[in-house]
């Protein structure tokens, strides 16, 4: 037999990044507090696990996070559409 690669978590066994962020909001979902142990596991880039890990808990310096935090902006609107308001999921998701 020849080895390869299986993504057990996901109902094929095979890797895509939206089989990988189910699998991660199933684990938020369900209040795992491990979240980040499990997070870390996953086989991934680091530069991309380090941008994730402010992704996901929405701490990334996005307009609404800089605007929350007591910021003045000019506009709160995304830059690259320039029609909805910058936020972690408009950006990401």
């Amino acid at each position: 037999m020849v080895d390869k690669w299986i993504w057990r978590d996901a109902k094929s066994t095979v890797y895509t990044m939206k089989t990988a962020y189910n699998h991660l909001k199933g684990v938020v979902q369900c209040g795992n507090r491990d979240f980040l142990m499990e997070f870390w596991k996953v086989k991934s880039l680091p530069s991309a696990q380090v941008k994730a890990r402010r992704v996901l808990p929405n701490i990334i310096a996005t307009k609404d996070n800089l605007m929350r935090r007591g910021m003045v902006l000019v506009s709160n609107l995304c830059p690259l559409c320039d029609e909805e308001e910058e936020t972690v999921n408009h950006l990401f998701f």
